[in-house]
């Protein structure tokens, strides 16, 4: 085991690539948690849009429900100041569709904010982290 070399010298272009390599995960890693914030804002814009058309959809079947007691109290003869509706038929699925957009806004401008604060952030951690550049020497 005499001529057994035993230095723990890395050679320059191992240290160098592994260098690039976290340079280059860092370089993304904004990226990423942009991308993913994008994904998270349109499912959650999308639920409430979903939502949105969900309660549109269901106030339609309420005002089908009253037009077709009006057409029955008509065909029977009735008049029609005389046909009485129960005072708080429309408003719950107003209420519920006035919520809705209110839920969408407030979902929108947060997601502004969040868009917002990455970009600023992102652009703070680029102005603190200085980037070292890693030169290759040739051996002779």
């Amino acid at each position: 085991m005499a001529g057994k070399n035993t230095s723990t010298t890395v050679n320059p272009q191992i240290t160098d690539a592994v260098t690039q390599s976290n340079v280059k995960v860092l370089g993304e890693a904004p990226a990423v948690a942009m991308g993913s914030l994008y994904q998270t804002i349109s499912n959650s814009v999308a639920m409430a849009a979903a939502n949105s058309v969900n309660a549109q959809q269901q106030s339609n079947i309420v005002y089908q429900a009253a037009t077709v007691m009006c057409v029955k109290s008509l065909l029977n003869g009735a008049d029609l100041n005389s046909i009485k509706m129960p005072e708080n038929m429309f408003q719950h699925s107003s209420e519920i569709l006035e919520q809705q957009i209110g839920l969408l806004t407030a979902q929108l401008k947060k997601a502004q904010e969040m868009e917002k604060q990455a970009t600023n952030s992102d652009a703070t951690n680029r102005a603190d982290t200085p980037i070292k550049k890693t030169t290759t020497k040739k051996r002779s």
